[in-house]
């Protein structure tokens, strides 16, 4: 048996701490959740009984939640080979194929549609004490299964939805645009090509979630996030904290944190880093089961050129000509995209530190008048010249070289 990733979620409350495994053994992967303490034990057994239940409403159907049997020190759960729903709608987004990525949405949110029904909603005490009291009781629609995490990176589509994540799943009435809410905010809001590309098709609206929908659900969330962690801090807390007490981290520019399916996990020395004076080269191949890989910078106050690699990063990180990247704060996360099959990522990155007043003028978006904006203009071509200076010193032949290889392989 041969453990190839490993997740501890102990940042939540003692009822939900759980230890993930993936296990690669016998030619074949499977995973496993196991309680990281007798207190979540209620938690791991409540997963079989989520999938026996899931099994009977999804009786008739091809798509599924992925199997889950008991086993001696916690429940285990098939592998399924596969791409995400959000890798296959971000490969679209990214060759501008806009009415298909919407397509693809508009078919799952649907698909959740169709296993919901109108019923009397009430306010349980359970709802009451994971969600608080914004909600009202009244006339809506329900899902038949009370799955609120149906976001798109917890669907692998292989013949079918195959739903690979249910653990935040409730014996309670949970309202469809509820779940219909996170999942597109998880979506779209947690980077910037996504927000950009998708936000003007206003799919709030279209879905019927209206403002005072989108408070009262932004409230229910803050709740359940307060449920999970119990007297916890927060998880970005608790990882910036462990980031400075950890020296091998923090002489580092860049950690790698890879998903292989069940979360970010550090993987820094599995991989090829190069370092450079101002740079670094990223050279690795992707094995079959990953399916995000995430670069973790450890530096401030600096623009960022990344070449070889499509990057998405958060809505607020500004980003000029798609290719250089003012990052203000340490431990900013830039994504790289990569197509679902894909081998291997090249990625040629170069720093170029800058002074911290422009940087946080940059991002306070100061009210600043014409000579002051002039000055800033001036700054961020000065600041690009060097970028561009340092990346031909860094990594200009082997630039070259790859655009030679990329050619020969073309004839």
């Amino acid at each position: 048996m041969n453990k190839i990733f490993s997740k501890c979620s102990i940042e939540r409350d003692d009822r939900f701490a759980i230890i993930t495994d993936i296990i690669h053994e016998a030619d074949r992967f499977y995973v496993i959740k196991r309680p990281y303490s007798e207190s979540a034990n209620e938690h791991i057994n409540n997963l079989v009984n989520i999938y026996n239940m899931s099994k009977k409403i999804y009786k008739d159907s091809k798509d599924r939640y992925i199997s889950c049997e008991k086993i001696e020190d916690g429940v285990s759960f098939e592998y399924v080979e596969g791409e995400t729903l959000e890798t296959k709608v971000d490969s679209l987004i990214l060759v501008g194929e806009i009415q298909k990525a919407l397509k693809l949405i508009d078919d799952y949110i649907c698909w959740i549609l169709n296993f919901s029904t109108s019923k009397r909603f009430e306010v349980s005490d359970g709802f009451k004490s994971v969600f608080g009291d914004s909600m009202d009781s009244g006339n809506i629609m329900c899902s038949l299964i009370g799955n609120i995490d149906l976001i798109m990176s917890n669907v692998i589509i292989n013949n079918g939805y195959n739903i690979i994540d249910y653990e935040w799943t409730f014996d309670f009435d949970i309202p469809t645009k509820f779940i219909i809410y996170r999942l597109l905010y998880d979506y779209i809001y947690c980077n910037e090509v996504r927000f950009n590309t998708l936000n003007k098709y206003k799919l709030f609206d279209k879905y019927h979630i209206s403002e005072s929908d989108q408070k009262c659900f932004k409230l229910m969330e803050e709740n359940f996030q307060k449920y999970i962690r119990g007297n916890k801090k927060v998880h970005s807390d608790f990882e910036k904290k462990l980031r400075k007490n950890n020296s091998f981290l923090s002489d580092k520019k860049v950690n790698v944190l890879v998903d292989c399916g069940y979360g970010y996990n550090n993987l820094y020395d599995k991989y090829d880093i190069i370092q450079k004076k101002d740079g670094m080269i990223l050279d690795f191949n992707i094995e079959d089961n990953v399916r995000g890989v995430i670069l973790s910078l450890d530096t401030s106050d600096c623009i960022v050129r990344i070449d070889g690699v499509n990057v998405m990063c958060s809505p607020d990180t500004i980003v000029i000509e798609n290719k250089y990247y003012i990052l203000k704060d340490n431990e900013s996360q830039l994504a790289l995209a990569f197509n679902y099959g894909e081998k291997k990522i090249l990625a040629y990155i170069s720093i170029v530190k800058a002074e911290h007043e422009f940087i946080e003028a940059l991002y306070l978006k100061k009210d600043i008048d014409d000579k002051q904006k002039s000055i800033y203009d001036e700054e961020v071509k000065k600041l690009k010249i060097q970028l561009e200076k340092t990346n031909n010193e860094l990594f200009g032949q082997e630039i070259k070289n790859k655009i030679l290889i990329e050619k020969l392989a073309a004839m």
